[in-house]
Parts: structure tokens; C-alpha cells; sequence
């Protein structure tokens, strides 16, 4: 990381530089440029310290110190001046830069730039949402079998979006407050503490379902993504799990492994089970002797 990033000051592509500098330093030392006891010190040491001088051939030393300017204005400006400097480097002086030396720095450089840029824009993205709240779905028909839907449909999407171990959930419970209620999403979103919120439409015609859901930044007031699905009730296992990996990857931009597994987790493959599930659920919510008996 940068001094200008470390400090949260604009960064750009010269803090790329820098990141590769530190790269370059520890392969030639052995050590880290900038060490400390901690996150905190390690960063103080960035932001006001130089590194310690090592050896190597001059013009390799000055293209690394170059490189951890503590001043973006004193680095190389681009990684195409900074290569040209390694390719000049390697023919001056009586102790010339090995060919290989430089073809390994080449190698690294082009991985460590890729790798700084990515930090770089995970850390230009401090808007990043770890929260959210999955309202229940408004019922647009007078089907009552369209209420257990509802219910069930939100609850598993909350279900399988918890299992992600960076992203942070309101319970069912509580977003079943707003069940029925008309609100906005931004007001939604303050009142629990969220970044984002998922809401939904359902109308039921037969075994025919339209949901329409739409994921909202509530932070900026703007819409991440929509879509509408046009499905039988016998998909609804298949729906749901689809709604919750768009969502996940809409938040997270892409999904591990490890974390497709967790969205997956605890499903059933029988679709009469999983509908069987949600009316059981439904009912047992009303907690009246009638509803247990069906449930």
C-alpha cells in the first residue's frame, strides 16, 4: 500500500509503482521495505519511513528507491518509464544487470502490478456492501397459496445469503415487520443499519409464479440489479437458490468456490419436499393450534 492510500489520500496508477518497489526490494533483500509489529506500525513505517539501503548494483538501487518516492511525483509516472529504466540499467556500469535478473523483475513486475492494481481498487472501493436486509415479497394476487411463496421464498434467500461469512444478514424475524407495509428502501435501509436491500413482487396463476426482485444500494439510492422471473411452482427450489447466487455475485462481484458450496448448503433436491418445507414453515409462523396441526 501506498503512502497516499495509506493516508486515504487520491491514488492512481503510481501507487502501483510503489507497490511493485516493495516487491522488488524484498526479492533482492530478503526483507520487507517497510516492516512493523503490527497493521498500524507497518503502515506508520510506509507513510514516514525509507528503507533500508542494500546491495545491489546502483542503477537496480536507484530504480527501487525510485520507485518508493514517498512522493507519487517522484516515482517513475508509468510502468512502461519504470520497465525502460530496467532495460537501461542492465547495460550501464561494471557490474551490468544480469539478463536473467531482469527477465525474473520483468516477470514479478507485470504479477505485482496486476496485484497492486487489484488493491487498488478494493481499497478505492470503501463503499463496498457487507450488509443487507431481504424484505418479503409484496403478493400482487389473491391467491392465497402466493402468502406460504412469500414467505418461504425470502426466508430461504436470507437463509442461504447468511451462510456467507463477509456479508452481513438481517434475520428473517425481523425484516418480516415490514411485511406488507409501504416503505421506501432507503428509509428500510437506515432504520436496519444497511447498505443494501432486496425486495420483490409475487403473483401466483395456478402453477404459473411472476417474481420480479430488485437489489438497491439504499446508501447512493441506486438499483444494482433487477430482474423478473417468469417459473413454474414446481422451480421454486431452483428459483431461489438463482436469486441468491445473482445476488451474492451482484455484492461480491464473483463467488469462490467455497462460497457457491455455502449457498448450496442444507437444499433439497426434491421440489414437492421443499414446497412441503415452506407451507410447514408458514404455518408453524402463525403459531395458532390450527396452523401447528397443518404445519
Amino acid at each position: 500500500m501506498s503512502p497516499e492510500q495509506a493516508e486515504g489520500r487520491p491514488a492512481d496508477a503510481r501507487s502501483d509503482i510503489f507497490s511493485f518497489g516493495t516487491v522488488l526490494y524484498e526479492m533482492l533483500t530478503g526483507r520487507r521495505a517497510f516492516q512493523g509489529g503490527s497493521p498500524a506500525a507497518t503502515i506508520g513505517a510506509i507513510v514516514h519511513k525509507t528503507p533500508d539501503p542494500f546491495d545491489a548494483p546502483p542503477a537496480l538501487e536507484a530504480i527501487v528507491l525510485k520507485c518508493l518516492s514517498k512522493s507519487p511525483e517522484n516515482r517513475f509516472q508509468t510502468a512502461t518509464e519504470l520497465r525502460q529504466a530496467l532495460e537501461s540499467a542492465s547495460t550501464k556500469g561494471r557490474s551490468p544487470i544480469r539478463p536473467r535478473t531482469i527477465a525474473i523483475a520483468g516477470a514479478v513486475g507485470v504479477l505485482a502490478l496486476g496485484v497492486a492494481g487489484l488493491a487498488l481498487r478494493t481499497f478505492n472501493t470503501r463503499g463496498r456492501i457487507d450488509s443487507i436486509a431481504v424484505l418479503p415479497l409484496e403478493i400482487r394476487s389473491n391467491d392465497p397459496e402466493a402468502d406460504y411463496i412469500s414467505d418461504g421464498i425470502t426466508e430461504s434467500i436470507n437463509n442461504s445469503l447468511a451462510r456467507l461469512p463477509s456479508l452481513n444478514v438481517v434475520p428473517h424475524s425481523v425484516a418480516l415487520h415490514y411485511k406488507g407495509k409501504t416503505a421506501d428502501s432507503q428509509k428500510i435501509g437506515d432504520a436496519l443499519g444497511v447498505q443494501a436491500v432486496l425486495t420483490g413482487r409475487i403473483a401466483q396463476r395456478g402453477d404459473d409464479l411472476t417474481i420480479g426482485v430488485e437489489l438497491d444500494d439504499v446508501r447512493k439510492g441506486k438499483q444494482l440489479w433487477g430482474e423478473q422471473y417468469n417459473r413454474k411452482v414446481a422451480d421454486l427450489l431452483a428459483l431461489q437458490s438463482d436469486i441468491a447466487r445473482e445476488v451474492s455475485q451482484r455484492l461480491r462481484s464473483q463467488l469462490s468456490a467455497d462460497d457457491q458450496q455455502k449457498l448450496a448448503k442444507g437444499s433439497t433436491n426434491n421440489p414437492e419436499a421443499y414446497q412441503a418445507y415452506l407451507k410447514g414453515r408458514y404455518y408453524t409462523d402463525k403459531f395458532t393450534k390450527e396452523g401447528s396441526k397443518r404445519a
